[in-house]
């Protein structure tokens, strides 16, 4: 059986030496560049925010903030690290609000659940005094 199948070999080589090797395996500059400054496309830190402080209100902002994440991270595998690092950003300031405002509304439903339990319990005892 004869197949005219082709297999190609699409992991870049690079022997270590610094001139350029001419053929399609061939690392750009660009590449070389992009391997050492990655654009952050705070994905980890989206997922975080989506999952565990989304319980309220601000779960749109942290979909949003995963969603560029998630663009951030299609750009840099694209190689186009400024498109990247302009999600990026989005990313980044998306999910500092969406912190900011999961922890403010936590602290203040916990105060709020102390002063309750406070009240209540002074309620109990102001109740069995009269009694």
């Amino acid at each position: 059986m004869s197949s005219d199948a082709v297999c190609l070999d699409l992991q870049p080589y690079y022997d270590g030496a610094d001139t350029e090797r001419s053929g399609p395996a061939a690392l750009h500059p660009d590449a070389r560049r992009l391997a050492e400054e990655q654009p952050k496309d705070y994905v980890l830190w989206s997922l975080f925010n989506l999952f565990f402080l989304s319980f309220y209100c601000f779960c749109c902002l942290s979909f949003a903030a995963l969603v560029f994440s998630i663009k951030s991270r299609d750009r840099k595998v694209v190689g186009d690290p400024g498109s990247a690092a302009a999600y990026g950003k989005k990313a980044r300031c998306l999910n500092i609000v969406a912190f900011i405002l999961g922890i403010a509304v936590t602290i203040v439903c916990l105060l709020l659940m102390i002063v309750s339990v406070r009240n209540y319990l002074i309620t109990l005892r102001e109740m069995n005094i009269h009694q």
